[in-house]
């Protein structure tokens, strides 16, 4: 008599990969990379479903089982259909040995076989779980650590496995050999997860392989956040936030970066944990910045994408609200950009862009709802300013720079890049001079965009502000708003314009950085500039 055990799904103690991904893995390598590039949370084909969570050698989920009548365990997966299958281990065959290994751990009981199910009828196949099996999970449970560790995209299977992959628009398989270029420049990293810390007082501290967010209240420790140090790809202190040399230590044998903000906002630092190898790229990045001509060429592309998304920015609003002010000073923009060509001087480029950016901010309040503006004693938006910010606009939009600057700083170092030497921003101690050429592309599209969606939707009203230090600034709730739109907004899929594949916001800052790398190392390459 065959009984089924089933219990509540329990969160892991640690960090740990989610079990799912190894049917991913097992289908195919490069598909698994894309599972893990995901993150956990996202879809899968196949989960373990509802049962007991269970926890191995770094894997971890739900396991359902059955006991058969020796009242041995027997591991159950469900499968849509049976799929296509070239060799000798089948991926199902290989989840089963997986789980098998969970479930052997944490009872103490001998698995010898396991149960798939196929389709709605309920069709079983039951697989023996002998040594050859158990050997080829050992043997792809060692490939899925390497591929992990060393974030490398694999090749794919090609193959009619291919053929079923819910990836296969994204993996292009046929098309690989004439993409390797495009492969190169992907960026190896799952999508990031951010931990932003502003609550004032509060400490990051380190439990085992965990974080732990505290703040003491009338000489009482409290916990604010606990989360896994694995599924953290960075870390923002904004303000008066400490953290433990202990917590750094582990975020920096994981190559986490940390990024200090100021309490407004403003870019103060980063710690990482050591500077890319490539020192070849570093030398030809240094020789460029050296040659006028290749720098004012850099700095022509940098400011060309600028102008071309600010200009499509206010197409879409001008479109939207048929508003010809909007479509005038597009137009006028898209002038500005058939001249940049032409200009022979990098002070000659950073003169027409700041002409076109002062168009662009003199209309900016075009594009805000006439429903967004609340009364209050602050101006709507006077035109950009900072330090200080004199209005809630011109709050936020600094706010989001200085993320996106870090954000960007990250992406330069990670490709290898110097992010503090730069050819269209000149310069100068302490300046991130290449990753403020890169943000100029992505100012009009991610975070102007976003700063409209957030006051043209209500979500930041009066309220999320207050004035100190002679400026406004957003208040502690209006940092949680704009945070949590943050990261959101970082996560949306998008095509990117040069490698035409379906990649997140955060995954085209990377790209962008390394398209720049291969430029700068490709004697006649043309660095082409990210246009949303």
């Amino acid at each position: 008599m065959e009984t089924e055990q089933t219990y509540d799904v329990e969160a892991p103690e640690g960090p740990c990969w989610p079990v799912a991904w190894v049917y991913e893995f097992a289908y195919c390598l490069r598909r698994g990379y894309y599972a893990w590039v995901e993150g956990p949370g996202e879809p899968v084909a196949l989960s373990s479903g509802e049962g007991t969570w269970m926890a191995a050698d770094g894997w971890c989920g739900p396991v359902q089982f059955i006991r058969d009548g020796h009242g041995s365990p027997v591991p159950v997966i469900r499968l849509a259909h049976m799929p296509e299958s070239d060799t000798a281990e089948r991926p199902e065959h290989l989840m089963l040995a997986a789980l098998a290994r969970l479930i052997e751990v944490e009872t103490g009981q001998s698995v010898v076989r396991g149960i798939v199910q196929y389709g709605p009828t309920g069709r079983q196949e039951v697989v023996t779980l002998d040594e050859r099996l158990r050997a080829a999970w050992q043997r792809l449970d060692a490939e899925i650590r390497a591929v992990i560790h060393e974030g490398r995209l694999p090749a794919p299977r090609a193959d009619r496995r291919c053929t079923a992959c819910p990836r296969l628009e994204v993996c292009n398989p046929s098309g690989a050999a004439e993409t390797a270029a495009q492969v190169s420049v992907l960026p190896p990293v799952r999508q990031a997860r951010t931990l932003y810390v502003d609550e004032i007082g509060a400490v990051v501290r380190r439990d085992g392989r965990q974080l732990v967010v505290t703040v003491s209240r009338n000489g009482t420790r409290r916990e604010l956040l606990r989360l896994p140090a694995l599924l953290v790809d960075q870390v923002v202190l904004v303000g008066p936030v400490q953290i433990t040399s202990q917590a750094l230590r582990l975020l920096l044998r994981q190559n986490v970066d940390i990024v200090y903000l100021s309490t407004e906002g403003r870019f103060e630092g980063r710690l990482a944990a050591e500077f890319h190898p490539h020192v070849a790229l570093r030398l030809s990045q240094y020789e460029a910045a050296r040659d006028p001509q290749r720098a004012l060429t850099l700095a022509r592309q940098f400011v060309r994408g600028k102008l071309q998304n600010m200009a499509r920015l206010l197409r879409h609003y001008a479109q939207d609200y048929r508003n010809s002010t909007l479509e005038a000073t597009a137009a006028a923009i898209e002038s500005d950009l058939r001249h940049l060509s032409g200009l022979k001087s990098p002070d000659a480029v950073r003169g027409l862009e700041g002409a076109a950016t002062r168009r662009y901010f003199s209309v900016f309040n075009e594009m805000l709802r006439p429903e967004a503006h609340e009364p209050t004693d602050w101006p709507v938006f006077p035109g950009r300013n900072r330090r200080p910010p004199t209005d809630p606009v011109n709050a936020t939009l600094g706010y989001l720079y200085a993320l996106l600057l870090g954000n960007l700083v990250t992406a330069c170092a990670v490709a290898g890049l110097d992010p503090y030497v730069g050819y269209l921003h000149t310069p100068a101690y302490g300046r991130p001079s290449l990753a403020l050429d890169l943000m100029e592309e992505f100012r009009a599209p991610i975070a102007d965009r976003l700063t409209l969606h957030l006051f043209n939707r209500g979500k930041l009203r009066p309220r999320h502000f207050e004035e100190r230090s002679g400026g406004v600034y957003l208040n502690e709730e209006g940092r949680a708003v704009v945070l949590a739109a943050w990261q959101e907004w970082r996560q949306q899929v998008s095509r990117h314009p040069v490698l035409g594949l379906e990649m997140s916001q955060i995954r085209h800052f990377e790209a962008q950085a390394r398209l720049l790398a291969r430029t700068l190392q490709e004697p006649g390459a043309e660095y082409t500039p990210f246009v949303a």
